[in-house]
């Protein structure tokens, strides 16, 4: 990549209007996987994104779709599935491996079969893996600025509810009732699905893994998304200009910053 002065820099520019619309998204969609002690959810999220991924644009040579409508309602079986198990109290030691296994063998097949039959498959599945946010077609970047926004007010509207859901599950049944249970439980998945898919655009799979599990495990204890946003946003522009400077994909500074930022409080503790 050519190093033009940062103010110069059009994949700079781009870069960074990608990393602040996926910090934001990623920052709520975090938050709401810590709450809802669905870790195991962002944990096996490689496995499922490259799965969903790979299955939707599998799907998308015989069907007339958007590849990441299909990626998306591939994670919805996933995600409906993690729900089922919920609600039938399967042993969440049991559930991890469950989805984990299924989604390895979902996403080996349908990147074996997509490498074969297209002649852009594995040019698809490295871009599904390790996607940059300084090569987002900046025709795009309207339109998922559009779309991330839509994301946060669907969370914004449901978060009172989906907050007492994650905190107390049996006092929301007893309110709402099982079947209500179950129903937001679904669309608290639905909306982690589409956050997933949505950073995965903006940034490759490998940083979306990182970012929907980062904000999550930092030390901040608030119900309001906004720390969790910001903690987002100072690693990923932080990672963004060590990637620029020293030539690095974005994923590698991503989580080498990550990994420093959460280590370094508890090792000046000691």
């Amino acid at each position: 990549m050519e190093h033009l002065p940062v103010l110069e820099s059009p994949y700079l520019w781009r870069a960074l209007l990608a990393v602040t619309m996926a910090s934001a998204v990623a920052g709520s969609a975090s938050l709401l996987v810590r709450y809802s002690q669905s870790q195991f959810l962002a944990i096996e999220s490689l496995h499922i994104i490259l799965a969903a991924g790979a299955a939707g644009y599998f799907t998308g040579l015989f069907l007339p779709a958007s590849p990441e409508l299909l990626a998306y309602l591939f994670m919805l079986l996933f995600m409906a599935l993690a729900a089922l198990f919920e609600q039938r109290r399967v042993e969440r030691e049991t559930s991890i491996a469950a989805i984990a296994f299924f989604a390895a063998a979902t996403a080996s097949y349908f990147s074996d079969r997509l490498v074969e039959l297209s002649p852009v498959g594995a040019a698809a599945v490295y871009g599904l893996l390790f996607g940059s946010p300084f090569f987002v077609p900046a025709a795009e970047l309207a339109l998922l600025a559009v779309a991330g926004g839509a994301l946060l007010l669907f969370m914004a509207a449901a978060w009172k509810r989906l907050l007492l859901l994650s905190f107390d599950p049996e006092y929301f049944s007893f309110m709402k009732g099982p079947r209500s249970l179950f129903l937001h439980r679904l669309l608290l998945y639905a909306l982690v699905a589409a956050a997933v898919i949505y950073l995965t655009k903006l940034v490759g799979a490998v940083a979306a893994h990182v970012l929907i599990i980062a904000p999550a495990m930092a030390p901040l204890r608030s119900p309001s998304p906004m720390p969790t946003i910001g903690y987002a946003l100072g690693v990923s522009y932080a990672s963004l200009l060590l990637a620029y400077w020293l030539n690095l994909p974005f994923g590698a500074s991503l989580g080498a910053l990550a990994a420093l930022a959460y280590l370094l409080p508890s090792l000046l503790r000691r």
